[in-house]
Order: structure tokens, then sequence, then C-alpha cells
């Protein structure tokens, strides 16, 4: 959406009630979008974020310091670095995460490992040349405050399996981190319900199949 549309906060109202809407995105690419996030142009975006609690995912490549003004201004707005916070335009695997690492000091502010084997990596799957940068990151932010999103429509240099395996089997995160960064930290971010435990799902395949005789015609596709 247009951060200088004069309807933004009806926008953000009508999707906060949408049933299963969990967060917002945004996106600076261009010069002029650029400018925009320089000079402030995302607070009336972000009021509208803290109003309806809702975290705000932020694609802002070259421009990740700027998100320090808005960390401090909305202390109680929970930012999302997207796309490992590198620049797009790096020689290939040559980009860095310094200035995304920096923000880790503020506690609102998360980080996506999203396109690492294309931004970050210049080796062949497992990519060990990721581990000390994934290291680095889950040491700064913390595995609570890091994610991981396969992109895979979109990442060239591996395919999903691979973007997941090398998280599941990564010699330098313990088993705990792995389940923040693959599922925990997104749904605490999102405030996403937890999955059912194998109880729950018994007892409602149990009230399923009590409507599913013959005289009521129901089915079960899920």
């Amino acid at each position: 959406m247009d951060l200088r549309d004069p309807g933004i906060e009806g926008w953000i109202e009508t999707l906060a009630a949408a049933p299963g809407f969990k967060g917002l995105r945004t996106l600076f690419f261009t010069p002029s979008e650029g400018a925009v996030f320089a000079d402030g142009g995302c607070d009336r975006l972000l009021h509208a974020a803290r109003a309806y609690s809702l975290p705000v995912f932020i694609t802002c490549p070259g421009r990740v310091r700027l998100l320090a003004s808005y960390a401090e201004r909305f202390p109680d707005v929970q930012f999302v670095i997207d796309h490992c916070g590198v620049v797009f335009d790096a020689p290939g695997g040559k980009a860095t995460i310094d200035d995304a690492v920096a923000m880790a000091r503020y506690p609102n502010v998360a980080y996506k490992w999203a396109h690492a084997p294309d931004f970050l990596s210049t080796t062949a799957y497992p990519f060990p040349d990721l581990e000390p940068k994934l290291r680095r990151a889950v040491d700064a932010f913390g595995p609570e405050r890091v994610m991981w999103a396969s992109d895979y429509t979109m990442i060239r240099r591996a395919n999903w399996g691979e973007g997941l395996f090398s998280i599941r089997h990564s010699p330098s995160l313990a088993e705990d981190e792995k389940a923040w960064i693959l599922g925990g930290t997104a749904r605490w971010v999102l405030n996403w319900p937890p999955p059912q435990t194998l109880s729950e799902a018994t007892s409602v395949s149990s009230h399923r199949a009590a409507f599913s005789g013959p005289d009521h015609g129901y089915h079960d596709h899920s």
C-alpha cells in the first residue's frame, strides 16, 4: 500500500478484522521509496500497526540502519527484517549482514533468514559457508528472534528441501534453536495458534466421524 494514502488507517483496520490476517509488510526498493523511509514515512503505518498489535515485516535493502529510529520511537511495535537484511545488488554470495546484526540491540526487532543461499553463500548444499553467518545472527538476536523462510519460488541456488535441511542439519545450532527458527519464532511474532496435540486431533476426528454417517452425507476431505 502507498504509505502516503490518506486512507491507510482504514485499510489496516479492515485488514486487521479479516480472519487469519497476522501482519503487515512494507518494501523500500527505489530511491523515492527509500526517501519516504528515511523521512519518517512509516509513522502512520506504525501507529496503525500498534493499534491492532500487528507485526511489521520490512524489506529495505541498503537501508536497514534507518530502521533504528523507528524501533526507538515505536518500541511496542514488532519489526521483522526481511531477506537477511542484505543489499540485493552485491556480487553473488558476497552480501553482508553487518547492518542487520546491528539492529539486534533493539528487543522489538526480529530477523528473517531468507534467501541466504543466494545472498550469503558461494558453496553448494549444505552451504558450509553459511554456518558462521547464521551462528552470528542467532548469537546476536537470540533464536527466539530468528525465523527461517524458504521463498522457494524466488530463490535460485537452493530448492525448498535444501533450504530447510540446511537448518535442520546445521552443526552449529542446538535442537531448541532449530525449533525456534523453524516455526517457534514465527508463531510467537505472528501470534499464531499452536498446532493441535495428538489428543486434540483425535477428538476432532471423533467428532467429525459422528456426523459422517450415510444419513448426513458429510465427508471430510481435509
